[in-house]
C-alpha cells in the first residue's frame, strides 16, 4: 500500500512538472525594424541622412536587433540638366520668332547651376498675315477649332477638357490711342469675348456658377478699375459695360497697370475664383513711359496669371522687346499684333469667318468652378 502510494506521487509529480514545463515556455521573439526612411533635406554642410526605427525588441533569445539605425553620407552634387534648343518657331506676334529650352533637372547640393538664357528671340523686317493672326487668335486665346481642322470620326469622344476663365482685360487709354481708337478697341474687344466658350453666352452668371467672369482695368497716367469679376452677369452687360468706360488721355504707366493687375489676382475677393484659368488680355499700342518698373512685377503677375497681349501699331526692336516680356511663354501662343485700329476691325471679321461654328467646344470640367 505503501509502496503503490509512492509510485502514484512520483507519477503525479512528474505529470505536474512536464505541465509546468510547458506552461512557462516561451517562444523566441526576434527584433522587427523599420524599412529606411527617405533621405532627409540636404543640410548646410552638404549632407543628408536616413533613419530606420525598432518596432519591436527581442524577447527569450531571439534575433537582436541591428545597431545601425542612422545612415549619414556626403549628398552628391547634382548638376543642372537642360533641354536641347528647340526649333525656330515661326513669325509670330510683332514680328518675332523664338526658340527655347527648358530645365530638365534643378541643381542640387551645389551642383553646376543652370544657364540664365532659356529663350532667343530674334527679330525680322516680316510681320504674319492677319489671316494667320486670326488662326493664332482662334486657337490659342479662344482654344476653338479652325474651319480648316480635319473633323473628327463620328462617334470620338472628346478628350479636352476646358476650364472656366477669369480673365483680367487691361486696356490702354493713353494719348497714343486717341478717342476715336478707342472706341474701336472697345467694340471689337467686346466681340472676341463673345466667342469665348462656352456657348451661346460664356458670360452667363446663371450657369455653372458663372461660366466665365471678366473684370476691367483701364491704364493711362492712372489706373481706374471699371469692374470687378463677379459684377456683369452675362456677354450683353459685359459688352455695355465696356462701351461706356471713358477715354482717358495722358501718359502709359503700363507698370502701374500690372501692380493692380496683382493685386486683384492676389486678393481673392470680388469675383475671383480658385480653380479657374486666371488670365489677362491687355490691349495697348505703345511702350511705357511712366509708372512702376515692368520688369520687376512680371514674374509675380506670370506666377499668377497667363499673359496674353492683342498690340497695335509698328515698335522698334527694343519696344518690340519689352511687349513680348509681357506676355507667357510659349509667347507664338501669347501674343498678337496688327498694324493699327482698322487692321483690328479686320481681324475680328476673319476671326469670324475662319472659326468653326460647327464644331462645339471642347467640355467643361464643372467640379472646377
Amino acid at each position: 500500500m505503501v509502496g503503490r502510494f509512492i509510485v502514484i506521487v512520483i507519477v503525479l509529480a512528474f505529470i505536474f512538472g512536464c505541465s509546468q514545463s510547458f506552461i512557462f515556455t516561451k517562444d523566441k521573439v526576434d527584433c522587427l525594424i523599420s524599412q529606411w526612411s527617405e533621405w532627409s533635406q540636404i543640410n548646410e554642410f552638404g549632407e543628408h541622412s536616413k533613419q530606420r526605427v525598432i518596432l519591436r525588441y527581442p524577447d527569450n533569445g531571439g534575433m537582436p536587433c541591428p545597431t545601425d539605425t542612422e545612415f549619414n553620407e556626403i549628398a552628391p552634387k547634382v548638376d543642372c540638366v537642360m533641354s536641347q534648343w528647340s526649333e525656330w518657331s515661326g513669325i509670330y506676334g510683332l514680328g518675332e520668332r523664338s526658340k527655347e529650352r527648358v530645365i530638365i533637372t534643378h541643381p542640387d547640393n551645389g551642383g553646376k547651376p543652370c544657364p540664365t538664357d532659356t529663350e532667343i528671340t530674334e527679330y525680322t523686317t516680316t510681320k504674319p498675315m492677319v489671316h494667320e493672326t486670326a488662326n493664332q487668335v482662334i486657337t490659342s486665346f479662344l482654344q476653338r477649332n479652325l474651319k480648316t481642322d480635319p473633323a473628327p470620326p463620328r462617334g470620338t469622344v472628346q478628350s479636352k477638357i476646358g476650364l472656366f476663365r477669369d480673365l483680367l482685360i487691361i486696356i490702354d487709354s493713353s494719348g497714343s490711342i486717341g478717342s476715336r481708337n478707342f472706341e474701336i478697341a472697345k467694340k471689337q474687344l467686346g466681340e472676341l469675348l463673345s466667342l469665348i466658350c462656352p456657348l451661346p453666352d460664356p458670360f452667363d452668371s446663371k450657369v455653372h456658377n458663372g461660366n466665365n467672369r471678366a473684370a476691367l482695368i483701364q491704364f493711362s497716367d492712372v489706373v481706374i478699375k471699371e469692374f470687378d469679376f463677379d459684377d456683369k452677369h452675362n456677354i450683353s452687360d459685359l459688352k455695355s459695360a465696356i462701351m461706356s468706360v471713358p477715354y482717358q488721355n495722358g501718359g502709359t504707366c503700363t507698370g502701374d497697370a500690372f501692380y493692380k493687375a496683382i493685386q486683384m489676382f492676389t486678393s481673392y475677393n470680388k469675383g475671383i475664383r480658385q480653380n479657374t484659368k486666371h488670365e489677362v488680355l491687355i490691349l495697348t499700342d505703345g511702350e511705357s513711359n511712366c509708372g512702376k518698373d515692368i520688369s520687376t512685377l512680371l514674374p509675380t503677375l506670370h506666377a499668377n496669371a497667363a499673359v496674353f497681349g492683342l498690340m497695335i501699331g509698328s515698335y522698334s526692336d527694343s519696344g518690340k522687346a519689352e511687349l513680348t516680356s509681357y506676355v507667357t511663354k510659349p509667347k507664338p501662343k501669347h501674343l498678337f499684333a496688327v498694324d493699327n485700329f482698322q487692321e483690328l476691325e479686320t481681324l475680328l471679321n476673319l476671326i469670324r469667318k475662319q472659326i468653326d461654328e460647327t464644331n462645339p467646344c471642347a467640355p467643361f470640367d464643372l467640379s472646377k468652378k
